[in-house]
């Protein structure tokens, strides 16, 4: 397919992916609809940190619930770049979650998780947003 045309089936998808996130109540994508449950976290948090990665890297139990990772997929797909360019993105996607984990950690409380549950879809949203723009700005 050619570039113009990955491009501009690329831009419909990322438009309608944001229109999507921001007009829904629920992100309602094709997924595992189930969050990893804190028994993982039972057998000490080196190891619960591991399974988390696991399950939540392999597809095993997940939900994504913003339209962000669609978003960059999309470019990634429409971009048609190496295959370790797309590993690398994982993998960044993957460094990010686990710092948010660690920043619950080292809180040593509840307060953060308190304060992100009373903004969590504003921030959702505001991800989609920001993840959309990134890839028009590197676009254009």
């Amino acid at each position: 397919m050619p570039l113009r045309a990955r491009w501009a089936l690329a831009a419909v998808l990322i438009v309608g992916l944001v229109i999507l996130d921001l007009t829904s109540r629920k992100l309602p994508v094709p997924q595992r609809d189930q969050l990893i449950p804190q028994e993982v976290f039972h057998e000490g948090m080196p190891l619960g940190l591991f399974r988390f990665g696991v399950e939540y890297g392999t597809g095993w139990r997940t939900l994504i619930p913003s339209a962000g990772p669609y978003v960059v997929a999309a470019a990634l797909l429409a971009a048609n770049r190496p295959w370790w360019q797309a590993v690398l993105v994982g993998a960044a996607f993957g460094a990010a979650r686990a710092a948010t984990a660690l920043q619950l950690i080292l809180a040593g409380g509840d307060g953060l998780t308190t304060a992100l549950a009373a903004h969590r879809r504003v921030l959702e949203r505001l991800a989609t947003v920001v993840a959309a723009a990134c890839v028009g700005a590197a676009v254009l």
